[in-house]
């Protein structure tokens, strides 16, 4: 029989120093305990690589599909960073402003009077 702590061969359900290292640290009774997997009971075949059962030629042309694949994401997104660049000047590039000294509006209202001026408190008559 193994000690179900540490997996040591043991007469019982626990070895000498299990029991030693659980008297220093008591658990309350009920206390629901996980136990470890029987690290005898596994087989080789878990521990082996999953590529183990992949050619090399096979590994090979997955690896260039991957390139393939990453390589046209890569070139897509290039496509689509230049077009928002291309917006982005267009849209930034639109309205200017005016040169020093034409920052003013040359629009007047028209009037039946062109001798009276538009501004001031005597235009309203």
């Amino acid at each position: 029989m193994k000690c179900l702590k540490c997996g040591r061969e043991t007469d019982q359900t626990f070895c000498e120093s299990c029991r030693e290292d659980m008297a220093r640290y008591p658990v309350k009774p009920g206390t629901i305990v996980q136990l470890p997997k029987d690290r005898a009971s596994s087989s080789p075949r878990d521990n082996r690589s999953w590529h183990s059962g992949i050619s090399l030629e096979e590994q090979i042309a997955g690896q260039k599909r991957t390139i393939r694949r990453l390589s046209r994401a890569v070139a897509a997104l290039a496509l689509l960073l230049l077009g928002m660049g291309v917006a982005m000047f267009f849209l930034l590039r639109g309205p200017t402003q005016p040169k020093p000294g034409q920052n003013y509006s040359t629009v007047t209202k028209p009037t039946e009077d062109p001798t009276v001026p538009t501004t001031g408190p005597e235009s309203s008559g």
